[in-house]
């Protein structure tokens, strides 16, 4: 079966769309977002945001994933379970800087075991 669509907003939407269908059910959700990844390819209306370069393309993908995020947290607050929910937002590595520098300042890359592949970003809310 094929999608209409960009890949994390497809995502982002079932995520919502099984937070809905929950009813009063105790839930988990595990959303991996693949945007930050080679190529990127944000949606227009993300890339018009940007310069046409693989810089402005890649903070445009991360302005988009941050939109998906925040789609996520304003339907949990719609349905007053924000207060009651554990949300892990996780790097799962650094990147590979086949296009930018997206370690930087720290020095490696994803596959080494230098800073730039072991030290990512986590946050907790509960």
């Amino acid at each position: 079966m094929q999608y209409k669509g960009y890949l994390d907003d497809l995502l982002t939407d079932k995520a919502i769309e099984l937070i809905d269908s929950s009813g009063n059910q105790p839930w988990f959700i595990n959303l991996w977002l693949y945007s930050p990844h080679v190529p990127y390819q944000p949606t227009p209306e993300f890339r018009a945001q940007f310069p046409d370069t693989t810089n402005g393309r890649y903070l445009a993908v991360l302005k988009q994933l941050d939109h998906n995020i925040q789609r996520l947290l304003v339907a949990l607050k719609a349905r007053g379970l924000y207060d009651n929910t554990v949300i892990v937002f996780a790097s799962d590595n650094g990147g590979t800087n086949q296009t930018r520098d997206n370690n930087f300042p720290l020095q490696g890359t994803k596959v080494t075991y230098m800073e730039g592949r072991v030290r990512t970003p986590l946050l907790i809310y509960c």
